[in-house]
């Protein structure tokens, strides 16, 4: 009955127990019925263990389950790179009207 209500409500672990337990009760009633109807007794307790597994077993699930919820900041994304430098202004020197790319 642990298992069953175990199962029922949602305890991994009971719900293994209720799957072995399970499987020892069909292996016993295999074990102890007359060899001209084991294959009917196993067969019938299979199904009644199986619809008392609807109980057990209910909302079994290998699906993962997944929480998508909003981020809770506001996302801003801003691409631009902005570099603050500074350059030494050029020196007389080195600005010349005779610079091949100056316009004269």
């Amino acid at each position: 009955m642990l298992g069953l209500i175990g199962g029922f409500l949602g305890n991994a672990g009971a719900r293994i127990a209720w799957a072995l337990f399970g499987c020892g009760s069909l292996a016993m009633v295999w074990s102890a019925s007359p060899p001209g109807g084991r294959a009917a007794a196993t067969g019938l307790a299979a199904l009644m263990w199986a619809l008392a597994s609807i109980l057990a077993l209910r909302g079994l699930s290998l699906r993962p389950i997944v929480h998508n919820h909003p981020p809770q900041f506001p996302t801003q994304f801003s691409p631009a790179l902005h570099i603050h430098g500074t350059l030494p202004a050029p020196s007389a020197a080195q600005v010349s009207d005779t610079h091949p790319l100056r316009k004269r």
